[in-house]
């Protein structure tokens, strides 16, 4: 397991806070460690999602244009054959639709990573469609879909171009979600859309290292963990809540420090946490 060390220092830190013996060992067979290990890879990815910490925030440009060559074997029909030059296809994409010069095609049957049957209803261009020049997107509703980031945890902010707001817009999730549709969802490995080809966002990263957190989200993944194996480890349910009241206070202190860092990325809202109670 990647950096062994630095967790063990997490659980040990997460038992510290509940009057637990440690662990020497990450991996040992004691039950604490067993508690630690089932929960600390799920607290850190809750914790990094539930607030936009500075240390986890990137932003990428999204393409939902495919980067290979498409090739119909006909430009209408039913279970035509579309070949690409790369793999691209999955079997999940049966249903999916097929999008290029005004035509479309919704798949049918997958056949192999570079080839699917496809019905068509709208009539293609004739021709090989070329990389970027055509898309996958979703069976219906929304007109585009993009592949996650690696290591994507959560949305935090949208720019692009939008009819329904108007034009350009920058939507976050805090400040826009009572006044216009959500301008991209997540469905399953994908982010849906109508924005465009491309879409920017700012979302959150998983970061495993410990090494690369900052205090407060330490802090706030050792209460995390302490409220996961705390009935587990002490029986008592009152000591769960004081660590679940002390995860909120850590998440609550780091909004203040964004705002005096001068950050915009502060949802002030605990509505992500407030659910669990």
């Amino acid at each position: 397991m990647a950096f062994e060390t630095e967790k063990l220092d997490v659980a040990n830190g997460a038992l510290l806070r509940l009057g637990a013996k440690p662990i020497s060992d990450i991996n040992e067979l004691s039950d604490r460690a067993t508690l630690c290990r089932q929960f600390i890879d799920h607290v850190r990815k809750e914790a990094l999602r539930a607030h936009p910490w500075n240390i986890s925030l990137h932003r990428l440009r999204l393409d939902a244009t495919a980067q290979t060559t498409l090739t119909p074997g006909a430009i209408s029909g039913t279970n035509v054959q579309f070949l690409t030059a790369d793999p691209i296809f999955e079997s999940d994409d049966v249903g999916q639709r097929i999008v290029a010069s005004g035509g479309s095609a919704r798949i049918v049957t997958f056949q192999t990573t570079t080839s699917v049957l496809a019905n068509i209803d709208a009539t293609f261009a004739a021709g090989v469609f070329a990389a970027g020049a055509w898309r996958l997107a979703p069976a219906w509703g929304n007109a585009y879909r993009y592949a996650k980031p690696a290591n994507y945890l959560r949305v935090f902010e949208v720019a692009g171009t939008l009819a329904q707001a108007g034009g350009a817009f920058l939507w976050t999730w805090w400040n826009d979600r009572n006044n216009l549709p959500d301008p991209v969802k997540v469905e399953g490995k994908y982010l849906v859309s109508d924005v465009g080809s491309s879409i920017d966002i700012q979302f959150g990263r998983d970061i495993e290292n410990p090494t690369l957190w900052d205090e407060l989200l330490r802090n706030a993944i050792e209460a995390l963990l302490a409220f996961r194996i705390c009935y587990g480890v002490t029986g008592s349910l009152q000591a769960s809540k004081t660590q679940w009241d002390a995860y909120k206070a850590f998440l609550a202190e780091a909004r203040t420090i964004d705002g005096q860092e001068g950050s915009a990325d502060d949802s002030g809202s605990t509505i992500l946490i407030d659910v669990r109670q």
